[in-house]
C-alpha cells in the first residue's frame, strides 16, 4: 500500500474571551465537574471540505444550537457572503452543504467580534473509491492492536481501506498510525484524520430535555460519509476492539452490498479474556464469555454509502436509517466479538468481569487469526 494519507483538521475554535460560546446542553442541576470538563462549547466548526461531485462545500460541526444565527448571519466564502445552503441536522452534530461556482480557498465567520476562518481542503473519496472499507475512531490504542484489527478484517472479510479517526492521541503522531497500517496485507488506502478535539460526554443524558452532547464521534462518521467514504463499495463502522465474524467464506461488506437496503446490522457479543489474565490486552487473548449468558453488547452496521440507507440517512453510532433499519437489516449470520480487555481505558477505567467459561468458537476463530492461546 502506498503511504497513508493524513488531514490535520484545525476547525474553528472560538475564543473563551469572547463572551458568545456553545450553550451547555444540561440543566444546571446536571453540570457536575466531569459534564463541564469534558463538554465542547468552543468548537464552531471541525471541518471544511470540498465535494467536486456536488461542487459545494461541506462544513462538519457539532450542533451549532445557539451559534447557528450568528454563524449563518456572517458565513463567507473567500469573503463573499454565502446565499443558499443546505443544513443536515443529527441527534449531536451538523453538516452545513454551501454550493459554490468554483472550489474557493477560505470559510469565515464572525462570532462575538471575532473574526475566524478555516482553509478548504481536498477531498479523499477517490482513495477508497469502490474499496472495501473499515472506519474507526481512536485514542492511544496500541498500534499493534490497530494492525492485528485491519489484518482481520483484510482476511476475514476482504477490507481493503481503513479510515481512522484519530482524537489526539498522546502516545504516538499520526504518522506512526499511518505507518502501521501501511504493511497491512490487502490494505491498498488509508487515511488517518488528526481530530484535536474534545471528544464530549459518554454519559447518558440526564433529562428528556437534555440534548446529546457526545458531538464529536457522531461528527466524524457523517464527516466520513461525505468525504473519504462517500465513494467506497461498502463502510463497516466497528472500534478498534471490535472484530466482525460470520460463516466462513462470507464476507459483511458483501452482504451490505447485495442488500436491497445497502445495509446489514451485526448484533454484538463481550468477550474476555482468561480471568488470570490482566488487562489491556490484544484481540487473541479473548476466549471466555460470561457463564450467565448476559454478554450482549451495542450493535454496529456495515452499509453501502451509494445506496438507499447510506445515502439518505445520516451516520450514527450504532444505528442508521432508524425504523428500516430495525425492521430490514438484522436478520444476518455476522456477529461483533467486542474484546472487553482490548482498551487502553480512555472512555473507562472498569475491566472488572463476572465468572466466565471458555468459549470454543472464540477458541477457533483467535487460534486462526491470532495464533494458539499463550504464542
Amino acid at each position: 500500500m502506498a503511504g497513508g494519507e493524513i488531514v490535520a483538521l484545525s476547525g474553528i475554535v472560538l475564543d473563551p474571551g469572547a463572551g458568545v460560546l456553545r450553550d451547555f446542553t444540561a440543566a444546571p442541576e446536571h453540570r457536575d465537574a466531569a459534564y463541564l470538563a469534558n463538554y465542547d462549547n468552543t468548537t464552531l466548526v471541525y471541518d471544511a471540505v470540498w465535494s467536486a461531485p456536488d461542487r459545494a462545500v461541506v462544513l462538519t460541526a457539532p450542533s451549532f444550537l445557539n451559534l447557528w444565527d450568528p454563524f449563518r448571519a456572517t458565513l463567507r466564502l473567500d469573503g463573499q457572503p454565502v446565499g443558499r445552503l443546505k443544513r443536515l441536522t443529527g441527534r449531536a452534530s451538523e453538516q452545513v452543504v454551501i454550493p459554490a461556482p468554483a472550489r474557493p480557498g477560505r470559510v469565515s465567520v464572525e462570532i462575538g467580534g471575532r473574526a475566524y476562518s478555516l482553509d478548504v481542503r481536498d477531498g479523499l473519496a477517490a482513495r477508497f473509491r469502490g474499496l472495501n472499507t473499515l472506519l474507526a475512531m481512536n485514542r492511544d490504542n496500541r498500534l499493534d492492536w490497530i494492525a492485528d484489527w485491519a489484518r482481520f478484517h483484510a482476511e476475514r472479510h476482504g477490507a481493503q481501506g481503513v479510515v481512522i479517526v484519530d482524537n489526539d492521541s498522546r502516545t504516538y503522531a499520526p504518522a506512526d498510525l499511518a505507518a502501521c497500517l501501511d504493511g497491512v496485507p490487502g490494505i491498498r488506502a488509508a487515511a488517518v484524520f488528526h481530530a484535536p478535539f474534545r471528544y464530549g460526554l459518554t454519559r447518558h443524558v440526564q433529562s428528556p430535555n437534555e440534548k446529546s452532547a457526545k458531538f464529536l464521534q457522531r461528527a466524524m462518521l457523517n464527516l466520513a460519509r461525505m468525504d473519504p467514504c462517500r465513494e467506497a463499495r461498502a463502510v463497516l463502522s466497528v472500534d478498534i476492539d471490535e472484530l466482525v465474524t460470520g460463516p466462513e467464506g462470507r464476507s459483511v461488506f458483501d452482504a451490505a452490498a447485495s442488500h436491497p437496503l445497502g445495509m446489514v446490522t451485526v448484533r454484538g457479543r463481550w468477550a474476555f479474556p482468561a480471568p488470570d489474565l490482566t488487562p489491556p490486552l490484544g484481540h487473541g487473548a479473548h476466549r471466555f464469555r460470561r457463564a450467565d449468558g448476559k454478554n450482549k453488547c451495542n450493535r454496529k452496521w456495515c452499509v453501502a454509502p451509494g445506496r438507499l440507507i447510506g445515502r439518505h440517512f445520516l451516520w450514527d453510532v450504532h444505528r442508521v436509517g432508524y425504523v428500516l433499519q430495525n425492521l430490514f437489516t438484522e436478520r444476518n449470520p455476522f456477529e461483533l466479538v467486542h474484546c472487553r480487555g482490548t482498551n487502553t481505558g480512555w472512555k473507562r477505567k472498569d475491566f472488572t468481569a463476572p465468572e466466565l467459561v471458555r468459549d470454543p468458537d472464540l477458541d477457533a476463530l483467535m487460534d486462526r487469526h491470532f495464533g494458539p492461546a499463550g504464542s
